[in-house]
């Protein structure tokens, strides 16, 4: 698969975080994250960001890290959507400001879509990802590997919905909250199982075929796109053509770095 794309489909926002270690705000969401883990192992333009954004963000961000941001929508009059995400108490708290996200629509990524070779849907609502799954579908290229991800609150309430997600798509990454809600273990596709500090497992047919722990303890700070590494990392990899064990173990590896502060802007390989 060497010398196609990732393209990356998903949102970009200004998380503000609220831990048990303290507070932080930093670039972010589903689809920032992501794209910036993949591009710390593709080579300069392998990695599309197909999102949404406001005034106040800078594409040199995401050019400096190697990132083609040539179809991330800028809208001049709004700035970026925000996540607010409490994880200070056992119970996590979540909400978000703006209507940027609705405006990804991927009818402009026609002149490129011949040379992706991997589309990863990153977690946001399913009505969102089936729209995008009909629009890839519209583009006639049904060799695209395709993987997605969710998150606990659309698994929670929307399960058939998310299940239809998956359906269409090749890989799926999922956390043990996730997995419960959707009784994953009855789902036939490859399944990458997140477990946070215990690691991550992949799942074909229902059985488990690897199984990656962390190497390390580590001090937690912050795990908001921590997940999303995984993902980025591991899909990286495959592009490359590595193997899955390999693969995994350094999603792992990043995911561990990233957890030890706030978002993902500090990674380095």
């Amino acid at each position: 698969m060497t010398n196609l794309k990732l393209l990356v489909i998903g949102h970009l926002a200004r998380d503000v975080v609220k831990t048990k270690t303290g507070t932080g705000e930093f670039w972010g969401g589903a689809g920032y994250h992501v794209a910036m883990a993949a591009a710390m192992f593709l080579p300069a333009g392998e990695v599309v960001l197909k999102s949404s954004a406001g005034k106040d963000f800078n594409k040199k961000i995401l050019i400096e890290k190697g990132i083609n941001s040539n179809y991330l929508k800028i809208n001049e009059s709004e700035n970026c959507d925000k996540h607010f995400l409490d994880e200070s108490t056992e119970k996590r708290e979540y909400f978000s400001e703006g209507i940027l996200s609705e405006e990804i629509d991927l009818m402009d990524l026609e002149p490129i879509i011949e040379e992706i070779g991997w589309i990863h849907l990153a977690s946001s609502p399913p009505k969102q990802q089936l729209k995008w799954l009909s629009q890839i579908k519209s583009f006639g290229r049904g060799d695209i590997l395709i993987s997605a991800d969710t998150f606990d609150t659309f698994a929670a309430e929307t399960p058939d919905k998310v299940h239809q997600v998956f359906e269409q798509c090749t890989l799926g990454f999922l956390n043990q909250g996730e997995w419960s809600n959707l009784n994953a273990q009855d789902m036939k596709m490859k399944l990458i199982r997140k477990l946070g500090e215990m690691g991550a497992e992949i799942f074909e047919n229902g059985e488990k075929i690897l199984g990656v722990e962390c190497e390390r303890e580590v001090k937690v700070a912050d795990t908001t796109g921590a997940g999303e590494v995984v993902a980025g990392v591991y899909l990286a990899k495959k592009i490359l053509g590595v193997p899955d064990d390999e693969a995994l173990r350094e999603a792992i590896k990043m995911a561990t770095k990233s957890v030890e502060n706030f978002g993902t802007d500090h990674l380095r390989t």
